[in-house]
């Protein structure tokens, strides 16, 4: 009985042992799927003739380019009088007319299809209905063809690293600035726009030195590196000043103070700011602004809250991180207008390198003002919460010392105090009004302030939720009364 028993049980454990490596199994081969994700291309000739009668046609790069690895790329693209390849499709364009130019379409994909099924291998649609799906027209609108192939720091050092520091390798024409500079959207005369000539420079160098993907996804769909990684990532030098004041004729405001080399280092890439070249903003945004700058004005490239490429946009962006967040995400205009600007605009270079540094609590509270508040608002219903007032401001206080950002804006040593007391004018040492001045203790609010109850819960619950930490909910705070009864019973 007991040898029967060894055995079950040895059984039972393979089976798991078994079960669990397909478990792996199935994970590993769903989490590769995700990761080799292929995003479509959706082949038209609309962008040279009018009235298309056929939706356009989705078109996987990748499955046919595996498919037809060993027949090479120039089984599809034509190469040019040096034997280069050229990525245009198809390999007989005939673009005289928007017949001829379907038809090259059609000889070429429907002629491979038919000739592979005569063979009898797997193969693609044959037919028109197949390829011309009509959901294709609004997804073609919806979706982009791939992702950007996004070349950060590290990639440009590997590629640096790779040529023995010859920068000519890649930037041909001599200047070490970005190939957006030269290379645009679109064709220009004998410039190539930028897409055709990175896909002719990169994977015939890749192809040529068997070095490096020579795939779509290999290039769009890689994993995209965070700015921590890249920490100790050499950033390119294209001879950009450490430090440099931004200032604009005419302009109204004094020049802004720009450390150069330390945003560097909060940043994937150039791009991440320099979104088309690398030349100054204000050589495309101008003040009125421009054509080359989308019409977007200097003063917009700057400020826009929305867009992260943006000075102000980027700083708001970092205040809903998690140790922020609990202040500004109730801070909508964020400190007034006329000591905001002039934190930026101070004309002097050397302003860069100035960092406050917020006092201790005992330096800003004044000397009678207990640690720990008690708060009873809802003592007839709940019990008083105790609200260690002076454990919040040494927090608070430390997240600002700690962080490079906050101490170049929190500039007021009392800033932590205004995340709270948002409308009191505030000093150090001096009392604060309490919150009942402004808002009613009655239930029905007064003009357009919430009631205490209300200012409470929202100040302090949400102040919670974002910065993860402290009780959320009524009985963290306080106790029932009901509640202490019964336990005193």
């Amino acid at each position: 009985m007991m040898k029967k028993r060894h055995i079950f049980i040895i059984s039972l454990g393979v089976c798991f042992i078994f079960l669990l490596g397909k478990i792996e199994n199935i994970c590993s081969e769903e989490n590769e799927t995700i990761k080799l994700k292929e995003w479509p291309i959706y082949l038209s000739v609309s962008d040279l003739f009018k009235d298309i009668e056929r939706p356009p046609v989705q078109f996987y790069h990748g499955k046919h380019a595996d498919a037809l690895k060993q027949k090479g790329c120039n089984v599809c693209h034509p190469v040019d009088q040096e034997e280069n390849l050229v990525y245009t499709y198809p390999k007989v364009r005939d673009k005289k007319s928007k017949k001829s130019l379907m038809n090259s379409y059609h000889d070429d994909c429907i002629g491979c299809h038919k000739k592979l099924a005569k063979e009898g291998k797997k193969t693609g649609p044959v037919t028109c209905g197949e390829c011309h799906v009509r959901e294709n027209t609004e997804k073609a609108r919806e979706e982009a063809p791939w992702p950007d192939a996004g070349f950060d720091y590290y990639l440009h050092h590997v590629h640096a690293d790779a040529a023995g520091g010859d920068c000519g390798v890649c930037h041909h024409t001599g200047d070490m600035t970005s190939c957006r500079d030269c290379h645009g959207e679109k064709e220009g005369g004998d410039v190539l726009s930028f897409r055709k000539a990175a896909h002719l420079s990169c994977i015939k160098c890749h192809r040529e030195y068997e070095a490096g993907p020579s795939s779509c996804k290999g290039c769009h769909a890689a994993p995209k590196r965070t700015v921590a990684e890249l920490t100790n990532i050499p950033c390119p030098d294209i001879g950009q000043p450490e430090k440099t004041l931004i200032s604009i004729k005419d302009a109204k405001m004094k020049g802004v103070p720009f450390d150069h080399k330390s945003h560097q280092g909060y940043t994937r890439s150039c791009r991440s700011c320099h979104h088309n070249t690398m030349n100054s903003c204000k050589t495309c945004h101008t003040l009125k602004g421009s054509d080359e700058g989308g019409k977007v004005t200097l003063a917009s490239a700057y400020h826009e809250r929305s867009s992260e490429r943006s000075c102000v946009g980027c700083h708001n962006s970092k205040k809903s991180a998690t140790l922020c967040a609990g202040c500004h995400h109730l801070m909508k205009g964020g400190p007034a207008a006329e000591t905001a600007c002039l934190v930026c605009h101070s004309g002097a270079l050397e302003e860069t390198s100035h960092l406050s540094t917020l006092g201790a609590p005992d330096d800003l509270l004044p000397e009678n003002l207990p640690k720990v508040i008690k708060i009873d608002i809802l003592e007839n219903k709940y019990l008083p919460a105790d609200f260690p007032h002076y454990k919040h401001i040494k927090k608070l206080t430390d997240i600002s010392n700690k962080d490079k950002l906050a101490r170049y804006f929190h500039s007021n040593k009392m800033t932590v105090c205004l995340g709270c007391h948002h409308y009191s004018p505030v000093e150090a040492k001096k009392p604060i009004p309490p919150c009942i001045t402004c808002h009613t203790a009655k239930m029905e609010p007064k003009k357009n302030l919430p009631t205490l109850s209300t200012a409470y819960h929202r100040q302090c619950l949400e102040c919670h939720k974002k910065m993860e930490t402290g009780p959320a909910n009524c009985t963290g705070c306080h106790a029932e009364k009901s509640a202490k009864k019964a336990e005193i019973r």
